[in-house]
Order: structure tokens, then C-alpha cells, then sequence
């Protein structure tokens, strides 16, 4: 093989290699988060603490684009508008390249990737105690028909939506709890996103309960 001929052939193989990696080390971080990739497979998201009183951009550096569970270690803080006090949780978060993310309060809170846990019903019955959470139909819960409340007694806004994971979803509902004799029904169907957000101004306390009816 001439002199040339291995130039050439080299250049070949550096370009190959090229092509193959391109996609794991530079287009991946770019690609646009996706419902397919609402598992633990696929998740891209790390392990990060972030301290209240900043904002942070999603850089796909040290903070990777992907879907969180946060928990507030310390203090309090405020994120994607929801309150969390320390212990308190926020469930399968989705976090999008190049975006800014405001963390107000004063506390510290810890992202990991999410676990996507399957939601236990007992007794027909679930119970959230003073957490957040972004849910999907025939993954983490059960499709159904649902009739949901909350008990507290301290003041609390807690919000809930039914949608797709299409923002541009035709169909959207969603419900704002401010009282123990508010009752809300909704259907889940598979794939919908069931979210339930602490809003509250403040510290509160306050249970969620998720009772699924018969269809």
C-alpha cells in the first residue's frame, strides 16, 4: 500500500468513527426531550444539588436535560412554582435543554433521576403527604375514572391537570383546591399525565387522596 493509499485509508476510518460517535457524544445532549424517553433506560438525567436563590440553565454540562425527583433537603424552596419544605418531594420532573431554571426560597434541594415508581392503590386508595408529582396513565398509575380530595389544616392551593404529554392537547383540564369540600372527578386514560402541584404560599400540610372508582 502506497503512502498515499494509507493517508487516504486513514482518513477514511477517522471518518467513520466520526459518524458513529456524533450521535452519542453531540447530537444526544441537542435532541429534544421526548415521552419515549420517560423511563429509567432512557432517562438522561444525573445527580445534582442546586441551592435556592439562583437560577440555573439546563446545559447538558453538569446539568443534563432529562426527568427528576426532587427532594428539599434543607430549609424551603420554590420551584417550577411549587413549595417544598424540607422532606418534601416533587415526582418525575422534565427539564429541557438550554432552559433557565429559577430556585427561589432559601434551602437546598437534591435532583436525582427519576425512579418512575408505579403508584401503589390500596384499598382503591392513594395518599400523597405533602408532595408534588407528574404521573402517567399505564405507567406510574392505573387508567380510570378518579375522584380526588384533600385534608389539611393549615391554608393550601394545590393544583391539578389532565392532559397528554402533547402540549398541544385539545383536551386539557385542570383544577384549582384551595378547600377540604372541594371534590374533583376526572378520567385517566392511558398515556394522559396526571399532575398534582403544591402551590401554596407558603408552609403548609396537607394529604392528597386519589380513590379510583369503578368504570
Amino acid at each position: 500500500m502506497t503512502k498515499t493509499k494509507k493517508i487516504v485509508f486513514f482518513l477514511l476510518i477517522v471518518l467513520i468513527i466520526g459518524y458513529i460517535s456524533y450521535p452519542y457524544f453531540f447530537q444526544k445532549e441537542n435532541t429534544p426531550l421526548t415521552i419515549e424517553q420517560r423511563n429509567k433506560d432512557k432517562n438522561t438525567a444525573y445527580r445534582l444539588e442546586l441551592e435556592a436563590g439562583h437560577d440555573y440553565k439546563v446545559d447538558n454540562k453538569k446539568f443534563k436535560q432529562g426527568f427528576y425527583d426532587i427532594t428539599c433537603l434543607k430549609g424551603n424552596a420554590r420551584i417550577n412554582n411549587v413549595y417544598l419544605d424540607k422532606g418534601d418531594k416533587f415526582l418525575g420532573v422534565p427539564f429541557y435543554s438550554n432552559n433557565s431554571i429559577s430556585v427561589e426560597g432559601k434551602g437546598t434541594v437534591l435532583l436525582e433521576p427519576a425512579e418512575f415508581n408505579k403508584i401503589s392503590l390500596q384499598d382503591d386508595k392513594f395518599i400523597l403527604d405533602n408532595e408534588s408529582g407528574i404521573f402517567q396513565a399505564g405507567m406510574e398509575i392505573e387508567p380510570g375514572n378518579y375522584e380526588l380530595h384533600v385534608e389539611g389544616n393549615m391554608p393550601f392551593y394545590v393544583f391539578v391537570g389532565v392532559n397528554n404529554y402533547d402540549e398541544n392537547s385539545k383536551n386539557p383540564k385542570s383544577f384549582d383546591i384551595k378547600d377540604t369540600s372541594n371534590e374533583i372527578k376526572f378520567t385517566l386514560k392511558d398515556e394522559d399525565i396526571l399532575k398534582i402541584f403544591n402551590w401554596s404560599n407558603n408552609k403548609t400540610d396537607f394529604t392528597v387522596n386519589l380513590i379510583k372508582k369503578e368504570d
